[in-house]
C-alpha cells in the first residue's frame, strides 16, 4: 500500500481505520484478551529500534488480516441468513481471501525462519562474549610476572583448543 503523503505530514496525522467500526458486525466485535489480562506487546520508550520497524510492518498487516477475516464472516452471514443479504457483496471472494491469507502465512513463515537464525546467532555471540569477559577477568586478576608468563602460555593453548573446536563444530 504506497503512501502518497510525505513523511512529515504522516507524523501529524495518524492512520485511522474507521471502516472497521462502521461494520454491521462491529457491535459483536470485542477486543481479544490475553490469558491473564496483561498486554502481549509491552510499550517501549525506544524510538529508533527494530521494535518500531516491526510495528510499522506488522500492525497494518494485522489490520489487513482482521479485515479479511471480517469479509469471511460477512460471507457466512449472507449465506446463512436472508435478512443479511441486503449487506451486499464483499470486495473479495472467499477463495481470494484464502489465497491471500495463505500467501501471507508463507511470507511470515519465511520471516520467522530469518528471526530464528538471528536469535541463534545472537545466543552464540552472547556465549562467546561471556567467555571472553571471564577470560579477561582472569587475566586482570593475575598480577605477578611469573604467573603472567605461565598464564600467557595457558591462554595460547586455550585459544588453539577453542579454534580447533570451532572449526570442528562448523564442519558438522
Amino acid at each position: 500500500m504506497p503512501d502518497s503523503c510525505p513523511k512529515s505530514s504522516q507524523a501529524s496525522k495518524p492512520k485511522t481505520y474507521s471502516h472497521i467500526s462502521k461494520s454491521p458486525f462491529s457491535l459483536n466485535l470485542r477486543p481479544w484478551s490475553t490469558a491473564q489480562g496483561s498486554k502481549k506487546i509491552i510499550p517501549s520508550a525506544a524510538r529508533h529500534s527494530l521494535r518500531e520497524d516491526f510495528k510499522k510492518i506488522f500492525l497494518p498487516l494485522l489490520i489487513d488480516i482482521f479485515e479479511l477475516r471480517q469479509m469471511l464472516e460477512t460471507h457466512r452471514w449472507i449465506k446463512q441468513s436472508p435478512e443479511f443479504r441486503s449487506l451486499g457483496k464483499t470486495p473479495k471472494s472467499p477463495q481470494e481471501i484464502f489465497t491471500q491469507l495463505t500467501s501471507m502465512q508463507q511470507e511470515i513463515a519465511e520471516a520467522q525462519r530469518w528471526c530464528d537464525g538471528v536469535v541463534c546467532q545472537i545466543s552464540k555471540g552472547i556465549e562467546e562474549a561471556q567467555d571472553t569477559l571471564q577470560l579477561l577477568k582472569m587475566l586482570d586478576k593475575e598480577k605477578s610476572p611469573e604467573t603472567r608468563t605461565h598464564f600467557s602460555r595457558w591462554k595460547i593453548a586455550f585459544i588453539k583448543i577453542k579454534d580447533f573446536l570451532w572449526k570442528k563444530k562448523s564442519l558438522q
